[in-house]
Order: structure tokens, then C-alpha cells, then sequence
């Protein structure tokens, strides 16, 4: 009976408590409810798909309506048109957007043909012999009429050719010819040599369709999608002749022109129609005895092949619009390409044109099975999450403090240091550089595994996994650098082959270890002092120092010594090697952890002591002399001398003297708040003095004609702004008609460089492009190069409101722009107008 009530009651005082505890717990469900979960959201009012968004929504996007307020701070952007060069650069880290920059280089027919035609000409034909002999009228119009002419001499075959707009869509424009004379020399139109041995599916003439996915252009990163669609025409093929060159529904492949035919035919299966699957080919193919591996393997190649060619314009224009942004760090673009391949009777793949903007249009079934999977998979596969945004800022936050407190390279030569200082110094750097490198390869690896459990219908192809394709791959990549950006490509060339070649993380740890033991290997093996113990691996816990340290002042000084020695074996943080390398007021000397003093005679006041934790010091004291300190003894220093609490009084002398102070948390945080204000300060006033300078020097800086001085080149400058009406239209050709983007951009790039010249020697910094006032010239740059010239061109004009409207790019920005800062960059946009002034003068010079 006792056992008995004592479980009765016991149940009993169970049950009134949850009965308490429920409205309790319904009130923290409840506000558990109320916290909304963070949406990834998508910005689709500049795409007309309703596939685009059934897909974007699939994979758990959602997207924002058209009048939503937060439509610019959505995660994911969807462009069906070129995206402006603006818009990239207005990207923040976490967002996301369906275009590169300059992938028009591929894209525009014109520019296809004109960079396919280099690597012919300069580099390896026979790795690129997958393009039609191309011509780009107009300026090409006399070698398409010699090649007739030779072809008529050889008694060959007349070749058929074809007539495509250079910049055209959906089969618009597109004439075929056998006599080459009746081609008109129009502006903006590609002609090529006709295939008229094509592979035929049931007697039609087909073409390919496949998808092409890049989610990084530094390194790049590419997959191509297994299935695709075959575009059957709608008349059984014969050979061109005279008499049916006009019949397009036998001759053209595309959609947009068979469609509108009478015969055209929608089918349910994806094997049957006058649109099937890629898959369903390949089975058709594999039934009649053709090699389908080797076809495929032959797709794979001449798509990265293509990509290849492209990727020096890419990333050099990716790299001008994101200025800062390290390789290997996530892309805010990517982009779906759509590939059109001809397969001629012996299988070979030939190229005919890329598509940055595919059709995502839904009519059929197989349209919505096939692109709404290459469009779902791509989304996947670029990892869209919602944490990005906390994490970038983050991110951005650290970085801004790394490179605000990282020594100059200018101040860190080591011609006047010790050698066991330069030592030091050296494996620090090679430390900082192994573990960078670790870094993204640990990133690379996750993100690998990432796009191995996600790639859906994707299969990579770039970087590969077979080892002797990707060193060819990667030879190619180096080639088009050198042949594409010249001069420009050695610091993207410098990194290729580091970026494509696998690495192992245990080789990188192994070195990271050996630097470490190389550090802790005393230099000299002097004999310890008695009061000097022998050197000692640091101890792992501080906290035992903290119990100690107002112990005695025995305890105190032991700590001392025991700091002095063991902390050479700590890596030197950003403050310490700022600190080692630069003088201060107080004309003291960090080095490598250790505190150094120079041997002067000694005075009454300045004897060496140990002043215990109750040494009474005022607060000014500490504010003035921690201010001093700040460079040397701020929170990034070893941890070893941070745990020590006791001051070690130097003596004093005309190089200055250092004193550690002990005092209590409060007076130590308000100090470290002073510091900050102080320095912040400081440093602002000395970003507003360099700026000024910077002025000063591009006020001074002309543009030289070769072989005159600058009053000449001035007179030359003055003559032609006298006769402006009759230069205006000769310099407007030049510029944006004669010049190609490649020769635009160089022109361009003499005022770049000068200008980076100038900012390297008044700021004292090899990286200049991560100060702000260069990423502000950047983009005045970026502002000038856009619209194929047209931002520089606008320079000109006597309209105020286009003369200035490159002054935009810093009303949309939200960092405001000091009025110096806008002198400079106004000063920079006057010498890019001289730049190209003298420029056209010199061609004209030379050409007459």
C-alpha cells in the first residue's frame, strides 16, 4: 500500500503540472511559428518564359511580382536580352544572374568567325577545324571573291554558300548562293561555306540543339546537359542547286522557320516528329552501327573548345567588373548556352552558332520535359542559398580588415633587416600562401562533392577528370590568353595552370608542417641565460598565466622570459609585420614576437624594473601610451603576449622606448576604443591627403605623341578641337567602327596603366586596385569601354546631359563620392578623349 500511493500520488502531481505547463508551451510553439523562414527569391520581369518561372519555382525559389519592393535585392536575376555591364558591377556577392560579361565573343556570329579565325591562322588549325570557312562582310568581301575565283581556277566544285546577319536570330535573313558575285557586301552579315553533306534522319536535313551550362569563369567550370533536341526541316533534302536555293523548309533546320509549314509535325514521342530528343538519336544511331561514344566524345570536345576561346574575354571582363574578388570564390554569374551542331554523313560534329539566349519557349511536350530539366538541374547545380547574403557580408567585412591592416609591399623590404628577421619573415609569407591555397582547394572539393550529388541530366566537362585531356585543355586555355589579351595575359596566365592542376591536401599540410618546424628552429644556439629558460614548445593554456600573474613579481618576471622566448615560434600576424617594418613616433621595433630594445647608458629615472599589477598609472597614461602602441600590440599580436599582465619598463633614450603597461580589463577595453578612433582617424586623413596628391599628379600627366614633346602634342589636341565638324565624323569611324573591342580596349588601357603607375607611388601599395579611389577609376574605365565605345564617344558630345552621363554610375551607387575623388575621376575621362584624340592622329599620320 505504501508503493501503491506513492506512485498514485505521484502520478497525481505529474499530471496538474502539464496541465500548467501547456498554455506555456503553446505560447513558445507559437512564437516559434512566427519566425519566418528566410526566401530565396528570384527577379524574372525581364524574362518572358512562363517555363522559367514553373522551373524557378520548382526548386524552391520563389518569385517576386513585378511591383514587389524588394525586386533588386532578390537573390536570383533571369535576363532573356544582354544584360548591361552596370548590373554586374551593382551585383552584391550573394546574388545571382543568368549572363557573363563579353560572352558575346562566342555568341555574335561575326565574332565567332573573326576569333575562330585567329587560332586557324595563329596558333592550332587542326584543333579547331570544326568552323565553316567563314567571311565578315563587309570588310572581307574581296577574299570571299579570290577564294570563288581559286575554287573556278582548280576546277572544284562550286561551293554553295550561305548568308546569315551577324547578330540574328531564329533563322532571319538567311540567304543561300551559289554564284558568290550576287552576295552584297552588306554591313553586319557572316558568310560561310554551306555543308551540303549533312547527315538525314528519315531523308530530312537535322541539326542539334544542346545546352551548355557555365557556373564559373575564374577557374572555369562547364557541363553539358545528355539530352538536347533534333530540329528535322520540313522537306526532303537535295543537294542546293540553282533552282531550289529558296526553299528554306529543305535547307533550314530552325523551329521559328519550319513551324509555319503545313507539313511541320507534332508528336507525343520523342522519337517521332519534326522535333525529337537527343537521346532518342543516339539510340537510332547506336541500332545502325555508328560509334556513338566517339560522336559524343567529339560534342564535349568542340563545346570546350568553344568555351576556351572565349574564357580570356570573359573572365578579363568579369575581373573588371567584380575588382577584389579572389579566384575560386563563388560566381554571381552563370549562364545557359545553347549549341547548334551540324553532324555531316560521316559523323562529324561541326559548329554552326552558340546562343546565349536559347529559346525556353514550352509549345510541346518534349520542349517542356527537356528544357525545364536543363533549366531546374542548372539551378541545383549553381547552389543558391539562403545563408549566402549573411555569409558574403560577412565575409566582406573580414576581408575589408585584412587588407585595411596588411603592410604595404612597398614598406616591406627586407634588405634592412636581420637575418633571422628576414628568415622569419620569409616563412611567415610562404606559410600565408600554403594556407590560402588550402583554402580553395578545400572550397574546390566542396564544391565538387556539391555539383557530384547534384548534376541531375548534367555531365561535366571542364575541368576533367582524365588527366591527359585536361593538361591539353589547359595548354589551350594558356594559348588563348597569350593570343587573345597579349601583353594583358601574363597575370592571368601566371595562375592557369596552378587552377586546372589537381592538388592534394595532404601535400599542402606536409608543407604547412615543415614551414612550422622550419620557424621553430632557433637561428644561433646561444647559451641560455640563468634567469632564461630553455626554449620550450608555447604552453597550450593561458589561463594558468591569468591565475599567476599577481601572484608575486617573481611570477611575473618568469612569464616575462618565458614569453621572450617561445613566442619567435608564432606566426607573424598582418599588425605584427605592419609594425616590424614601419617606424612610428615612438620609433619602436616590433620583430617576429619578440620585444627589442638598443643599448644606451643608463639614467637614474629609466632603470629596468618590474612593475607589478597595482602600479598606479592614471588613465590619461594608458589612453597616450597604448596610442603609441597601437601599431605594434593590438588584438592581432601573438597570443603568448597577450596573456602576459605585467610591464616591462624600458630604458629611455632618443630612439624611443617601450612600455607595457598592466592594467585592469576596463581601462584596458576603453584604451583599445581610443585606438580605434584614433587610428580610424588617421588613416582616413592620410587616404584624404593621398587622394589629393593623386589629383595633383593627374593634373600633371599628359599624353605624349611619339616624337614630339608636350607643346607640340598640345598644338595637335588644339587643332583638332578648332576643326572639330570636319574631325567629328573621321574620329567616330575610327573609334566605333574601325577599332575592334580588343583595339578599343588597349586604347584605353594607356591611361589605365599611367594610371595605376601613378597609384602605386603615391599609395605605396602593389595592389592597387583594392583601394577604393582605383575601383572608382575602374569603373569610370568600364563606363568608357561599354556600348562597344559609345561611353567614351558620349565624351564629345556638346549636350550637358550626355557629356556627364558617365557621372551615373556613382548616383546609383550607395557610397558616396567626395568632390576631390570626382575631380579625379573627371580628369581621368579628359585624358581617355586626349588619349584617343592623339591616338587617330598618329594612324592618320602614319597611314599618309
Amino acid at each position: 500500500l505504501p508503493v501503491d500511493s506513492g506512485q498514485n500520488d505521484e502520478r497525481f502531481s505529474v499530471f496538474p503540472i502539464q496541465e500548467e505547463d501547456e498554455p506555456q508551451q503553446r505560447v513558445e510553439s507559437g512564437r516559434r511559428k512566427k519566425k519566418k523562414k528566410t526566401l530565396i527569391t528570384a527577379n524574372v520581369t525581364n524574362c518572358k518564359y512562363e517555363l522559367v518561372r514553373s522551373s524557378v519555382e520548382a526548386v524552391n525559389i520563389h518569385v517576386l511580382k513585378e511591383d514587389a519592393v524588394t525586386l533588386q535585392a532578390a537573390y536570383l536575376f533571369w535576363y532573356d536580352s544582354v544584360v548591361p555591364m552596370e548590373k554586374f558591377q551593382e551585383l552584391k556577392n550573394y546574388q545571382r544572374i543568368n549572363h557573363f560579361p563579353s560572352m558575346g565573343e562566342i555568341c555574335r556570329k561575326d565574332y565567332l568567325a573573326r576569333n575562330m579565325a585567329k587560332w586557324v591562322e595563329c596558333a592550332r588549325p587542326s584543333e579547331f577545324n570544326f568552323v565553316p570557312r567563314s567571311w565578315i562582310l563587309p570588310s572581307e568581301y574581296n577574299l570571299l571573291q579570290i577564294y570563288a575565283q581559286d575554287c573556278r581556277k582548280k576546277k572544284r566544285k562550286s561551293p554553295t554558300f550561305i548568308q546569315k546577319p551577324s547578330n540574328g536570330a531564329m533563322g532571319n535573313g538567311i540567304q543561300l548562293f551559289r554564284n558568290p558575285e550576287k552576295i552584297q557586301a552588306a554591313e553586319q552579315t557572316i558568310v560561310q561555306e554551306y555543308l551540303d553533306k549533312p547527315l538525314l534522319l528519315d531523308g530530312y536535313k537535322i541539326d542539334l540543339r544542346l545546352y551548355c551550362l557555365v557556373t564559373h569563369c575564374d577557374p572555369l567550370r562547364a557541363f553539358l546537359y545528355k539530352d538536347g533536341l533534333v530540329r528535322l526541316s520540313t522537306e526532303k533534302y537535295v543537294s542546293p542547286t540553282e533552282q531550289n536555293m529558296d526553299q528554306v523548309f529543305m535547307h533550314l533546320t530552325n523551329y521559328s522557320v519550319n513551324k509555319q509549314n503545313e507539313k511541320f509535325e507534332r508528336h507525343s514521342d520523342f522519337d517521332r516528329g519534326s522535333k525529337r530528343s537527343i537521346k532518342s538519336l543516339i539510340a537510332y544511331l547506336k541500332n545502325a552501327g555508328y560509334d556513338t561514344s566517339t560522336l559524343w566524345r567529339n560534342i564535349c570536345d568542340l563545346v570546350v573548345k568553344t568555351l576556351i576561346v572565349a574564357s580570356p574575354h570573359i573572365l578579363h571582363s568579369y575581373r573588371m567588373c567584380r575588382p577584389g574578388q579572389s579566384p575560386h570564390s563563388d560566381s554571381v554569374c552563370f549562364e545557359i548556352l545553347g549549341f547548334d551542331i551540324f553532324l555531316d554523313r560521316k559523323l562529324k560534329p561541326w559548329l554552326l552558332e552558340v546562343n546565349r539566349a536559347p529559346s525556353f519557349g514550352g509549345d510541346e511536350k518534349i520542349d517542356r520535359d527537356i528544357k525545364g530539366g536543363v533549366i531546374r538541374d542548372a539551378l541545383r547545380l549553381v547552389n543558391i542559398r539562403a545563408s549566402d547574403k549573411k555569409r558574403n557580408l560577412a565575409s566582406q567585412k573580414a576581408e575589408a580588415q585584412r587588407r585595411l591592416f596588411r603592410p604595404s609591399q612597398s614598406r616591406l623590404s627586407t634588405g634592412n633587416l636581420s637575418s633571422s628577421a628576414q628568415r622569419i619573415f620569409i616563412i611567415n609569407r610562404r606559410k600565408e600562401e600554403l594556407k590560402e591555397k588550402l583554402s580553395w582547394v578545400r572550397k574546390e572539393a566542396a564544391r565538387e562533392d556539391h555539383e557530384n550529388a547534384n548534376l541531375g541530366g548534367y555531365t561535366r566537362i571542364f575541368p576533367c577528370i582524365d588527366r591527359i585531356q585536361r593538361e591539353r585543355y589547359t595548354n589551350l586555355l594558356s594559348d588563348a590568353f597569350q593570343l587573345f589579351l597579349q601583353s594583358r595575359s601574363a597575370p592571368f596566365q601566371k595562375n592557369i595552370i596552378d587552377h586546372y592542376r589537381p592538388h592534394n591536401e595532404d601535400e599542402i599540410l606536409n608543407m604547412i608542417e615543415q614551414c612550422e618546424a622550419e620557424e621553430g628552429i632557433p637561428l644561433t644556439k646561444s647559451k641560455p641565460l640563468s634567469s632564461m629558460p630553455v626554449l620550450t614548445p608555447p604552453p597550450k593554456s593561458t589561463s594558468k598565466r591569468y591565475s599567476d600573474e599577481s601572484s608575486s613579481d617573481s611570477s611575473d618576471s618568469s612569464d616575462d622570459a618565458e614569453v621572450m622566448t617561445s613566442t619567435p615560434r608564432f606566426k607573424l600576424s598582418p599588425e605584427a609585420e605592419r609594425a616590424a617594418y614601419l617606424r612610428f613616433n615612438t620609433k619602436t621595433v616590433y620583430f617576429a614576437g619578440e620585444i627589442r630594445k638598443r643599448e644606451v647608458p643608463p639614467t637614474p629615472s629609466s632603470t629596468p624594473s618590474i612593475i607589478a599589477q597595482s602600479a598606479p598609472t592614471t588613465r590619461d597614461q594608458n589612453r597616450c601610451q597604448t596610442f603609441q602602441l597601437s601599431r605594434a600590440s593590438r588584438c592581432d599580436t601573438p597570443a603568448s603576449s597577450r596573456c602576459v599582465r605585467s610591464t616591462i619598463a624600458r630604458p629611455t633614450s632618443e630612439e624611443g622606448s617601450f612600455l607595457i603597461h598592466t592594467r585592469h580589463n576596463r581601462r584596458h577595453y576603453d584604451a583599445r576604443l581610443d585606438d580605434d578612433q584614433a587610428m580610424a582617424l588617421v588613416m582616413r586623413g592620410r587616404e584624404d591627403e593621398n587622394t589629393q596628391r593623386t589629383l595633383a599628379a593627374l593634373e600633371r600627366t599628359r599624353i605624349k605623341y611619339p616624337g614630339k614633346n608636350d607643346d607640340q602634342a598640345d598644338e595637335i589636341l588644339d587643332h583638332i578641337i578648332q576643326n572639330w565638324k570636319s574631325h567629328k565624323p573621321k574620329i567616330a569611324s575610327y573609334w566605333l567602327v574601325k577599332l575592334d573591342s580588343v583595339k578599343r580596349k588597349k586604347v584605353i588601357d594607356i591611361v589605365r596603366g599611367n594610371v595605376q603607375a601613378i597609384m602605386t607611388r603615391i599609395w605605396r601599395c602593389a595592389e592597387v586596385d583594392q583601394i577604393r579611389l582605383m575601383r572608382l577609376f575602374n569603373r569610370v574605365f568600364n563606363r568608357m569601354h561599354s556600348g562597344r565605345g559609345q561611353g567614351l564617344w558620349n565624351c564629345f558630345t556638346t549636350s550637358r546631359q550626355t557629356l556627364n552621363s558617365w557621372e551615373t554610375i556613382f548616383s546609383k551607387s550607395t557610397d558616396s563620392v567626395s568632390e576631390v575623388e570626382l575631380q579625379c575621376c573627371r580628369r581621368i575621362v579628359r585624358l581617355s578623349k586626349d588619349c584617343l584624340l592623339i591616338v587617330y592622329q598618329f594612324a592618320s599620320d602614319a597611314k599618309s
